[in-house]
């Protein structure tokens, strides 16, 4: 986790929330959730979609395994009053854990809406982790609760795809995908956190003009076809692909992010 330990101070400024998401899984879900409209994000990063959903009356349970992630969210969900502390509504939980271990955590709670947004579900290792954990979900919903996946297109995206640049605080991050030559089905991504002559944190031991902050995850690649093929095997149903929080369809030659809706039949 040495990437997002390095991207958390500046991590809402690089990928900050967006309005459209919160407005999408509100009325995604709202149809069918209970009185009390419960959520569970795995992989929550910083916790905004949580935060912004309690905000319109959700009760959420985000599962993050990066613990300077996990700082930044309680302290954002203690400022706005709904952290689990003494002075807080509970409404926004935060825990350190693995999405793998979705069902140990949350124990005998049971949600209307699943999240695993930002690239997330690529972290699994293969095929296998991805339908285990997405059958864990389909145990931890209500009937008629919806589940969303966010991730890249990787029927587009693989060796030698390069994102844009994005910039905050003085620093440049770039992110790469080069091949697993050992791994099939699996690629290296490649990050460089860089900082600028104004740069403040992460590294601020580096200083102004310091080394850059370089690192390199294995991620799975998981084409659109077999995303929907682990939902349907995981006991979802009523799949839509859809190309992002307009809801608009999913064009595989096309759009670079696949948004995979599915719901809990009743």
């Amino acid at each position: 986790m040495a990437l997002y330990e390095s991207l958390a101070p500046i991590y809402d400024e690089l990928f900050p929330a967006d309005p459209a998401s919160t407005s999408f899984l509100d009325s995604l879900a709202r149809a069918h959730a209970g009185p009390q409209r419960s959520l569970l994000d795995a992989g929550s990063a910083s916790g905004s979609q949580v935060l912004d959903l309690a905000r319109l009356g959700w009760r959420g349970l985000g599962i993050e395994p990066c613990l300077p992630m996990l700082d930044l969210a309680w302290r954002k969900a203690d400022a706005l009053g709904l952290g689990a502390g003494p002075k807080g509504s509970g409404s926004a939980r935060f825990v350190v854990g693995d999405m793998r271990d979705c069902e140990s955590i949350a124990g005998e709670e049971r949600f209307d809406l699943l999240l695993c947004l930002g690239n997330t579900l690529p972290h699994l290792e293969g095929p296998a982790e991805v339908e285990s954990f997405l059958v864990s979900a389909r145990r931890l919903a209500w009937p008629g609760a919806a589940i969303a996946l966010q991730l890249l297109n990787y029927s587009l995206a693989g060796p030698g795809y390069a994102f844009p640049e994005l910039r905050a605080a003085g620093w440049t991050f770039r992110r790469r995908y080069e091949a697993a030559p050992l791994s099939p089905g699996r690629l290296r991504f490649l990050t460089e956190l860089a900082p600028g002559e104004e740069a403040g944190p992460p590294g601020a031991s580096a200083g102004p003009r310091g080394p850059a902050l370089i690192d390199e995850t294995p991620l799975s690649a998981l084409p659109p076809g077999q995303v929907a093929a682990a939902l349907a095997a995981s006991g979802w149903s009523g799949t839509r692909l859809l190309s992002g929080w307009a809801g608009l369809p999913f064009e595989e030659g096309s759009d670079p992010y696949l948004l995979a809706v599915a719901f809990a039949a009743d």
